[in-house]
């Protein structure tokens, strides 16, 4: 069964090189070892463990090499299910009336004890876990939604669920926070950056945007710059809303 890591697997070149050493040993020929006396006898038992040892070689790394091409998932197909995700995922959110204030796709990565970034032209563009984020208002309330998607079966899980009545809004703003948390590799370093609501009765933080590991794998100077002018439009909006009370 695939999983969404299949997205982010290698191309096996060394079991390239481990099925030409067993073409190599299968089409050799040991025959001239028959001219050396004392291997001559045994020459029949040196062609079966010479052709036995090539067939384990081959059969182990095609198969290999057949795994990861049945396993295999191109990009093409995350970013087509991603789309259909977050398409049924916003109308999820809005079929009772409600309207969109600002929506995001985050990178999350200390929800799991691994995580996988890929880039695309020099940009991360493909990376798990991938959680949706959805502010929208109806009747002077503001409901935040936030969901895991699950890319390869094209459904999501929603994890978190918020409704913030705007008269008990007292500001929202940005924030960045750097989170330390525990992997298969070991203890690794993400920055955040999440829209923070401070209300009369507590604070609600939404996790938004990862900077820290992403920029390790690409530039990020666009992705940067388009989250920070989303972003500030949805606290505008939420401010706004307060205002108008």
């Amino acid at each position: 069964m695939k999983t969404d890591k299949d997205f982010f697997l290698r191309f096996p070149v060394g079991a390239i090189f481990g099925t030409i050493v067993g073409i190599i040993l299968l089409s050799i020929s040991i025959d001239f070892l028959g001219y050396i006396d004392f291997l001559k006898e045994f020459l029949f038992i040196l062609k079966f463990i010479k052709n036995a040892f090539g067939i384990v070689v081959l059969l182990y790394f095609s198969f290999e090499i057949l795994i990861y091409l049945l396993r295999f998932s191109p990009s093409k197909k995350f970013e087509s299910h991603l789309s259909e995700i977050r398409k049924a995922f916003l109308e999820d959110a809005t079929k009772d009336g409600s309207i969109l204030i600002g929506d995001f796709i985050s990178f999350r990565p200390w929800m799991e004890d691994e995580f996988y970034v890929k880039s695309k032209k020099g940009i991360p563009k493909i990376f798990i876990p991938v959680y949706l984020v959805a502010f929208t208002i109806k009747d002077d309330v503001i409901y935040i939604q936030e969901a895991k998607a699950q890319i390869q079966s094209k459904t999501y899980l929603l994890t978190g669920y918020y409704v913030v009545p705007t008269k008990i809004i007292l500001s929202a703003s940005f924030s960045q926070e750097r989170i330390l948390f525990p992997t298969k590799s070991g203890e690794i370093g993400a920055t955040s950056y999440s829209i923070q609501i401070r209300t009369s009765g507590g604070e609600v933080k939404v996790e938004l945007f990862e900077e820290e590991i992403l920029s390790k794998y690409g530039n990020i100077s666009n992705l940067r710059e388009e989250f920070v002018t989303k972003v500030m439009m949805t606290i505008r909006m939420l401010n706004r809303n307060y205002q108008n009370k």
